[in-house]
């Protein structure tokens, strides 16, 4: 059975090279552009295998996501992997 990863990532570019570079691992890519439509699916479908997560978006914060996630019993035992293509310094 594939193993399975939850992309957040909201540029269509990013989301289709990581699903390219993912799928040829034998990774289940499953990408979704807002926090929105991730939490829809995190709290009402099977669970990745691990989480990658873009810092910035349209609709909310990657790093709040995880924190989200690490707090949940649910999730709180998957990986996460934040990312961010911003090259400005904070």
């Amino acid at each position: 059975m594939k193993k399975s990863v939850f992309l957040l990532e909201d540029n269509l570019d990013l989301i289709e090279l990581f699903t390219i570079l993912l799928e040829e691992e034998s990774y289940q890519v499953s990408a979704f552009p807002t926090v929105s439509l991730f939490n829809k699916i995190v709290n009402n479908d099977k669970l990745p295998d691990i989480f990658l997560l873009d810092v910035m978006l349209p609709d909310g914060n990657g790093a709040e996501i995880c924190e989200q996630l690490k707090n949940s019993p649910r999730t709180k035992h998957i990986p996460v992997i934040l990312m961010s293509a911003n090259t400005s310094a904070a």
